[in-house]
């Protein structure tokens, strides 16, 4: 089967696929006002029936939460109307994550862990067969679903899991051992997409609770203490043949694919409490008065809400332009995928840190909402994928697609090749230099690196984390351009000039960090960052000075 075109991917080889990133795409009218109505609901129910103070305090989800979610339909989002959910497409579906997410982050966790990954293989994956039998009950919340790949000894390493399921003689079933550790829904799912060893390949494999599979007690966290995770084991548990999703041996690029969607929800899941926290801190500026004045007058003050506004808006673009490609269902979004989850997880921890500080002491007592928003922000840079692991996968996957291009004849072609961006307004012209900078230095660095150190490139951290940082920062700024472009086209130049001025805030920044990365592509500090790690290694700690 033909790969799918990248834009990201095409970027590096120095095109830039203008038709899959303009227009900014949209959802039509009558999905609009679907979204629209059950945000209202949503919103109704979370001013008195959602207490995230009490959520974290009892460290669960009242049943009469997870019942109201039922009614409102919020574990049936994604399943399709054939099978008795909503049939959300993905920006649908991240529109109301990112506002359960403003209300509680447990909340929104309960619902992703279910939709975004708990049952996404069967959606994608699943046989007819297996649609009709489980769906009916995992749109309902009468089943709810959790996802099973995380083991003691691996973690963003999927490849090495060591759960085992072995086939019977006669080929009727198979024989599951192992255990999956940090389990979001762990202990109150019925339903696991559960990943295991076969032969020496990664299967994937439909498991239901009444087959024996056993839960560990809830884990206490530092945040996110109302969501459910648990340790799960498996002890010769019988699974029946007809549960393994798709064939043997594809589990591997399953997970991933299932991952690469999910990330999108967790994305979704951090602009929320990003608006959240820039109207909470907007609100005490403006109140909140020293020597005189509100401390929203304070130029300190307004360099936060500035930072903050401006991410809130890049972070929002990025997402519902991903989104949008995700669902064209055309187009490979893996690294695009990769990077919001890494620039949103960062942006609102970025966020909260900057509330807090406006807040002041406040921000740091328990009564506050915000010292409970940062915990349970926190774990947004770990989940599914963590930022390292995915700064890695965004500059090798890259790197390897250049490989094989150059492999294939094309070396001549990229070395000329030049990336252009037409049809955007004379208003964006800063912002598209920009991003044009940055798709260059994108393409130079990585043909670099595959050219000087070829296989040896996966060694090379220090060199990837610079290339995907450029990666991520220019791919902000396209998103910014594109959604500023469709609010001039659809708005006009006057209403769209307020996100043109974000979008330039934004660039301005992104411009002197790519410009940095860029010079710094080999650092010679790098090799005394690591004698010093080697020398702190050697001596059991920091060496101490007489």
């Amino acid at each position: 089967m033909a790969e799918k075109m990248s834009f990201m991917k095409s970027l590096i080889t120095g095109e830039c696929k203008h038709d899959i990133v303009l227009p900014y795409p949209k959802i039509d009218e009558d999905q609009r006002e679907t979204v629209a109505m059950l945000l209202e609901s949503l919103d109704r129910f979370a001013k008195d029936g959602i207490d995230g103070a009490a959520i974290d305090e009892a460290g669960k989800l009242p049943q009469e939460i997870i019942d109201q979610f039922k009614e409102l339909g919020l574990f049936g989002l994604i399943v399709p109307e054939d099978y008795e959910g909503f049939g959300f497409s993905q920006s649908m579906y991240n529109m109301l994550m990112s506002r359960l997410s403003s209300h509680d982050a447990s909340c929104s966790l309960l619902i992703g862990a279910h939709a975004s990954i708990g049952f996404k293989a069967l959606l994608l994956y699943g046989s007819e067969e297996q649609k009709q039998k489980y769906f009916p009950k995992l749109a309902s919340g009468e089943t709810i679903a959790a996802f099973c790949l995380t083991e003691p000894n691996s973690g963003s390493d999927a490849g090495s899991i060591q759960t085992k399921a072995e086939k019977s003689e006669d080929g009727s079933h198979y024989l599951l051992n192992g255990s999956k550790i940090w389990i979001t829904n762990g202990g109150i799912a019925d339903f696991f997409t559960v990943f295991a060893r076969t032969g020496d390949k990664i299967s994937a494999f439909i498991v239901t609770r009444d087959m024996g599979v056993k839960s560990g007690p809830p884990e206490k966290k530092m945040g996110i203490k109302g969501s459910n995770t648990t340790t799960l084991y498996f002890e010769d548990v019988k699974v029946p043949a007809e549960n393994l999703l798709w064939e043997e041996g594809k589990g591997f690029r399953i997970a991933m694919e299932v991952l690469n969607q999910g990330r999108l929800g967790l994305s979704a899941g951090c602009v929320g409490p990003s608006y959240e926290v820039l109207k909470m801190s907007l609100e005490h500026a403006q109140k909140r008065e020293q020597f005189g004045e509100p401390i929203f007058n304070f130029e300190m003050i307004k360099a936060k809400l500035s930072r903050m506004t401006v991410s809130a808006f890049i972070m929002d673009a990025m997402v519902y332009l991903t989104s949008g490609i995700c669902d064209k269902k055309e187009y490979d979004y893996s690294l695009e995928s990769a990077i919001c989850k890494v620039f949103c997880s960062e942006q609102l921890w970025q966020n909260v840190h900057d509330a807090l500080q406006i807040a002041g002491g406040i921000g740091y007592m328990k009564e506050y909402p915000y010292e409970r928003i940062m915990r349970d922000a926190r774990i947004n840079i770990i989940f599914e994928g963590s930022n390292e692991v995915l700064r890695m996968f965004i500059a090798l996957q890259g790197a390897k697609f250049l490989g094989n291009e150059m492999m294939a004849g094309k070396i001549e072609a990229i070395q000329s090749a030049k990336a252009e961006l037409t049809g955007v307004d004379a208003s964006l012209s800063e912002a598209k230099d920009v991003f044009l900078s940055g798709a260059a230095f994108l393409k130079e660095m990585t043909m670099t690196s595959v050219m000087e150190f070829q296989f040896d490139i996966v060694k090379k951290e220090y060199i990837q984390e610079r290339i995907a940082d450029i990666a991520i920062h220019t791919y902000a700024v396209l998103a910014g351009i594109s959604k500023c472009q469709a609010i001039i086209e659809e708005e006009g130049a006057d209403q769209g000039k307020h996100w043109v001025d974000l979008l330039i805030l934004f660039v301005r920044d992104a411009k002197v960090k790519i410009e940095r990365w860029h010079a710094d592509f080999k650092d010679p500090s790098d090799e005394l960052r690591s004698k010093i790690v080697q020398d702190i290694a050697d001596n059991q700690g920091l060496l101490h000075s007489r």
